[in-house]
């Protein structure tokens, strides 16, 4: 396998909530101080605990990695290595003696170990995937910022991808300034004082109607640089069931409707882009192309290249990737021009999560209730506004011979800060970490400092096993955007 398919999420494990991580990092260099100088253990025994935690940790990244072939699964094996990793810290809390310090190091490392190997091939395959249909399709694939914008791993992510798409002046700078590579840039309309510098930062302008192009026209034929100019269109058809995120829905504002285009286009105009998929398999896009063919196929021997969007989730298991292959080397065939996917989703699937805390257990009219050090209003927006039912590691929807079952709420004043009922395997305590799993994509970009709510940290998990804090924030993050 060649390096450049090893890249950016191989290396970038993403975000870890609510100072866990930071706790984790803080904690352990000063572990040698704790047990010599608070619990009385002799020096020697610092160079034991070390010694064999680590030790254990290589042994089990060789089984780990192994039993994780065998069986097929990655994730179980990396969500619950960190999931002993959050518990090792609460046991050094309670160490009394040296040997309860041994016992939970071990723990760590233990969690380490069963982590490492299978979170790693995990990431490897989800970019050597993104590589192969590329490469067998003959498209390009680019990121949505919209759903991932980390652009710490951007160094990383240019060496595979072959851009990024923006929607918005600040999106379109951070692609040029960060991944090195002028923007395929759509607004759903240009604000005129910043339409200039977007123009500067972007290959790629889509306007969202020909009544835009025109009004731009003369900025356009002015700019020193080629841009590329395309048109957004709405194909009429979309399967895509919650209908806030349905982008064809009965008068959408999003694109031109095929009764609303000239019979021929500007001559400026050398792409048409549709967008009309989330989350999506290939028989899905099947249906909206027949919807976009039978619709704007007259078009396309006009026009350079076809932008489908995104929600293209060709890293979720069980996605016909051979399948989507097809569809997209025969469309490219049938119109001779060039292809370009831009996916959020599939870029960060399943690649990191959001760890938090009980903070208090309590039951109101017969509801037991755990209160989170998280906000699913300012950390997990999506989990409202779509809405969908995050998966939590050890948990399930309720059945009736379940014994703990908990409202899970958020620590916002928003009365509807809350995810209905989930059974767990024990009973859940203050101090007890709950992992909402695949908590990146379209978590990160969303999220809010409502109520003054301390924002979780960012990090990275590196190949060789360390983590590196990107960015913490505090009290003057949450002050500066408001005067």
């Amino acid at each position: 396998m060649s390096k450049s398919t090893l890249t950016p999420t191989v290396r970038a494990l993403g975000w870890v909530s609510l100072c866990t991580d930071f706790a984790s990092k803080m904690v352990y260099p000063i572990t040698p101080i704790f047990l010599t100088s608070v619990l009385g253990a002799p020096v020697w025994s610092v160079g034991v605990i070390e010694g064999i935690a680590e030790s254990v940790a290589s042994l089990l990244k060789l089984y780990s990695g192994w039993l994780s072939d065998r069986v097929g699964q990655r994730k179980p094996f990396a969500v619950a290595g960190y999931g002993l990793g959050a518990l090792s810290k609460l046991g050094l809390a309670l160490s009394a003696s040296w040997g309860a310090v041994l016992g939970a190091r071990l723990l760590d490392r233990i969690g380490k170990g069963l982590r490492a190997a299978p979170r790693d091939v995990l990431i490897m395959e989800n970019c050597a995937l993104e590589q192969r249909v590329q490469k067998e399709a003959g498209i390009s694939i680019i990121l949505a910022l919209k759903g991932f914008a980390m652009w710490s791993t951007f160094p990383m992510i240019k060496e595979y991808l072959k851009g990024a798409t923006a929607s918005s002046v600040h999106e379109a700078r951070l692609c040029l300034e960060e991944l090195g590579r002028k923007a395929h840039t759509y607004c759903v309309a240009y604000p005129p004082n910043s339409f200039k510098e977007i123009l500067q930062y972007s290959s790629h302008i889509t306007f969202n109607s020909i009544s835009e192009f025109h009004r731009y026209t003369s900025q356009l034929n002015q700019h020193t640089e080629k841009v590329s100019i395309g048109i957004r269109v709405n194909p009429g058809f979309s399967n895509v069931e919650t209908e806030l995120n349905n982008p064809c829905a009965p008068g959408s504002r999003l694109g031109e409707t095929s009764e609303s285009l000239p019979d021929v286009l500007p001559e400026e105009i050398e792409g048409l882009h549709f967008h009309a998929l989330s989350e999506s398999n290939p028989d899905k896009l099947e249906e909206v192309l027949a919807a976009f063919e039978q619709r704007f196929a007259k078009y396309l021997s006009q026009l350079k290249w076809v932008n489908l969007g995104g929600g293209h989730l060709m890293t979720r298991k069980g996605y016909n990737v051979d399948q989507l292959i097809s569809i997209l080397t025969a469309f490219k065939k049938r119109y001779e021009v060039d292809i370009i996917l831009e996916p959020g989703s599939a870029v960060a699937w399943e690649v990191g999560a959001l760890i938090a805390s009980v903070l208090d257990v309590f039951e109101r009219d017969g509801i037991p209730t755990a209160i989170l050090y998280i906000s699913f209003s300012a950390h997990l927006p999506d989990t409202l506004e779509m809405p969908y039912r995050p998966k939590i590691k050890g948990a399930r929807d309720p059945q009736k011979e379940d014994k703990f079952v908990y409202r899970l709420g958020g620590i916002s004043c928003l009365a509807g800060d809350f995810m209905f009922e989930y059974a767990f395997e024990k009973e859940l305590v203050p101090g007890d970490k709950l992992v909402f799993e695949d908590m990146i994509h379209y978590t990160m970009v969303k999220t809010s400092m409502f109520n003054g709510l301390e924002h979780p940290q960012i990090g990275i998990w590196k190949e060789n096993q360390s983590y590196q804090t990107i960015r913490t924030f505090g009290y003057e993050d949450y002050k500066g955007r408001l005067s």
